[in-house]
């Protein structure tokens, strides 16, 4: 895997707090222009904190996570199995869907996120930690 460390300056990291608050804003149908004095973010921010989200998301040695996916797919319990096969045909046969993966500690919940991680990151595709977002890249 390429790590690729970035340094923001103070500013950047203002500029993109600025353009996250603006675009939660206009999805209500209002911006930070309709709260003077607060600042508007740099027209520049917009591109560079899409293209730095997706060049992390897509960063990834491919081939080592192919053959990580196959190890633990084939650990993968009978009931992690039909988890796992569930929520990878929703995401790749158009399906989309809303899954809620629930056991007691040690049953194997992390187990089944790092495999379709795994699988889905091995396609190029992309996952956001915390929950299991989907979108093709």
């Amino acid at each position: 895997m390429i790590h690729v460390d970035l340094q923001l300056s103070t500013d950047a990291i203002k500029d993109i707090a600025l353009y996250e608050i603006d675009k939660h804003l206009r999805s209500n149908g209002r911006s930070l222009g309709d709260f003077p004095p607060m600042p508007i973010p740099t027209a520049s921010v917009s591109v560079v904190s899409s293209n730095v989200l997706m060049m992390e998301e897509t960063n990834y040695d491919r081939s080592t996570l192919i053959e990580q996916h196959k190890a633990l797919t084939i650990s993968l319990t009978e009931e992690q199995s039909a988890i796992y096969k569930t929520i990878m045909e929703a995401c790749y046969n158009g399906g989309g869907g809303v899954f809620f993966v629930n056991g007691f500690g040690g049953t194997g919940k992390t187990f089944v996120w790092n495999t379709l991680t795994a699988a889905i990151r091995s396609r190029g595709d992309i996952v956001l930690a915390g929950m299991l977002s989907f979108r093709r890249a």
